[in-house]
Order: C-alpha cells, then sequence, then structure tokens
C-alpha cells in the first residue's frame, strides 16, 4: 500500500506542477528548461511505479511507462484550460523521451544489482 501511495504522491506532484497557472516555463542561455522538466517528470513516473510494482521485466516497464505518457497526455489536455498554459506536442514527446529513459534506467540498475 505504502508503495503505491509514493507513485500517487509522484503523479499528483507531476500534474500539481503541470498544471498551475503562469505564463510558461522560464529559459536560460535558450535552452528549453520545460522539456527537461517534462523528461523528469516522465522518468520519476516509471521509476516509482516501477519500484511500486516490485517487476523489472519488459512487460512491467512498457505498462510503467505508457502510464507516464497518459498522464503527461492527460496534463496536455487539461493545459488547454489553465490561464497561461497551452498543450503542446513537443511537452508530450519530452514526456515520452522521459519515460523511455526511466524504463532504461530502471533496466540497466536492476542488471547492475544483484538480485533480492
Amino acid at each position: 500500500m505504502r508503495r503505491r501511495l509514493v507513485v500517487l504522491g509522484v503523479a499528483l506532484a507531476v500534474v500539481v506542477a503541470s498544471l498551475l497557472p503562469g505564463a510558461g516555463a522560464p529559459t536560460a542561455g535558450g535552452l528549453p528548461w520545460d522539456k527537461l522538466a517534462h523528461m523528469l517528470g516522465g522518468a520519476a513516473l516509471v521509476l516509482a511505479s516501477a519500484w511500486a510494482l516490485r517487476r523489472r521485466d519488459g512487460r512491467a516497464l512498457l505498462a510503467c511507462a505508457l502510464l507516464a505518457v497518459l498522464v503527461g497526455a492527460g496534463i496536455e489536455l487539461a493545459q488547454a484550460f489553465v490561464p497561461g498554459r497551452h498543450p503542446s506536442l513537443l511537452d508530450l514527446t519530452a514526456d515520452a523521451v522521459g519515460a523511455a529513459l526511466g524504463a532504461l534506467a530502471v533496466r540497466l540498475l536492476t542488471r547492475a544489482s544483484p538480485g533480492p
């Protein structure tokens, strides 16, 4: 139960941070920091959900990545109704890249560490 609450907490943090009214994400030196934030959110969701499932096989990681992308898609749709926010296919792409990197990180960490 505690593991599920962690996933819910991570998802809630990502959703709230993504739906705060604002004028958009800051840029520094021309770098799109908002895309990095999207990737980190997607990766965090995958890492938390894989930890909660206690499974690291391909199917479980795919399910975790799909969950992260679906959360990202829901956020993008909801942003259409938030002042100062707008939906973006590039943001959703960054969510998907983050989810894939999160799944890759879980896979690499699982291979590098001994079994339970």
